[in-house]
């Protein structure tokens, strides 16, 4: 490749990046022009459960390849409203493709400096937005949180998981929560599987 040459790609790398910035202009933002932040979990609602604020980790977020009719987490049908970076209205739409997540949610306690997942309250949801993720209805999947395979039975696989050091589990006497610690999830047409591994 000769030196002309050269000046010429990086002119129309270049010429190519700048119309680019320039083109990426509309995007998503509410009426004032402010950037629209979208929380798949249970943002605004955490309350605290043995004096820890539960925390949503482990998000993950996929698109469905097909329409439905746009309608709020309550079922109410609504169009969707797109507006430019300057705050004006570009456009409304009737149908959005479903969004659904997957995380974990609930209280937990982190060991510092070690590579460890902590000892924690969490269960497993799904979410899904019907309209461009502006609502989220969440459902609890694993509902293990508060469960534990102690059956309380002396002699029986009774509650032998004794963990005084860890100030969550204190009222557990010896059962140790069935604690999500993971999610995965996948998407094949209209149909989703969410998988977890859990204590």
């Amino acid at each position: 490749m000769n030196i002309n040459t050269l000046r010429i790609f990086t002119l129309a790398v270049m010429t190519a990046m700048s119309s680019g910035v320039a083109m990426a202009d509309d995007g998503a933002a509410d009426a004032e022009g402010k950037p629209v932040l979208k929380s798949i979990s249970h943002e605004g609602s955490a309350v605290p459960i043995d004096g820890y604020v539960s925390e949503a980790e482990h998000a993950f977020i996929a698109q469905m390849k097909f329409y439905v009719p746009a309608q709020e987490a309550s079922g109410a049908t609504t169009l969707i409203d797109y507006f430019n970076a300057d705050g004006d209205l570009e456009y409304s739409e009737s149908y959005a493709k479903p969004l659904i997540g997957a995380y974990i949610y609930g209280p937990v306690e982190t060991v510092d400096g070690v590579g460890f997942v902590g000892h924690g309250k969490r269960d497993a949801y799904a979410s899904i937005s019907l309209d461009d993720g502006l609502t989220w209805k969440n459902t609890n999947l694993s509902e293990s949180a508060s469960e534990t395979s102690c059956d309380g039975s002396a002699g029986g696989g009774g509650c032998t998981v004794d963990r005084d050091d860890v100030p969550l589990f204190a009222d557990t006497e010896g059962a140790y929560p069935g604690d999500v610690i993971n999610t995965f999830h996948a998407i094949a047409g209209n149909r989703e599987l969410v998988t977890w591994p859990s204590h």
